[in-house]
């Protein structure tokens, strides 16, 4: 008689070690944090959404409110330049949170029923600055390449040290 016996408790001790040092992601997480905010600064920019599509243009009125308030810029989104200072990245142990000050949400969905001091319609469109869409995250195709090898290159890592 001929048996062949498989151990896997080298091959489980290695998959435990690898996990644990896969527990903490913080280095995979700051650098998809760098590369986030990075991109949605370029967003800014070149005035596009996440996926290169153009903002849409500003309204004569929005100009002309500029014009009477001394600013003659017509960079979308980019009035005082507040609203993208206002980036903030946080990362922990679970994850990383994006914010933006309070209007940042406005622009990202749009407003077709914006009145200015509630009488004149002012709609405002949809100028997505971050990656969702409903609230889900819909990273384009380039974005998630990129953020899927930081975890990916975190992991190699993790399975080349634990042997």
């Amino acid at each position: 008689m001929f048996q062949l016996h498989v151990d896997a408790r080298e091959a489980n001790r290695m998959l435990d070690e690898a996990s644990h040092r896969c527990h903490n992601m913080t280095s995979a997480l700051e650098k998809s944090k760098v590369f986030l905010e990075g991109n949605i600064h370029q967003g800014f920019a070149q005035q596009r959404d996440p996926w290169g599509n153009a903002w849409l243009p500003l309204q004569d009125s929005t100009l002309s409110l500029r014009k009477r308030r001394g600013n003659s810029g017509s960079k979308i989104l980019s009035d005082t330049g507040t609203m993208e200072q206002s980036l903030k990245t946080v990362v922990d142990t679970q994850g990383l949170t994006m914010t933006m000050d309070d209007f940042s949400g406005v622009h990202q969905e749009g407003n077709p029923a914006n009145l200015i001091f509630n009488r004149a319609s002012a709609p405002i469109p949809a100028r997505r600055i971050f990656p969702t869409i409903n609230d889900d995250v819909v990273f384009p195709d380039a974005w998630a390449d990129q953020l899927a090898f930081y975890f990916s290159e975190m992991m190699e890592q993790a399975f080349d040290s634990s042997h």
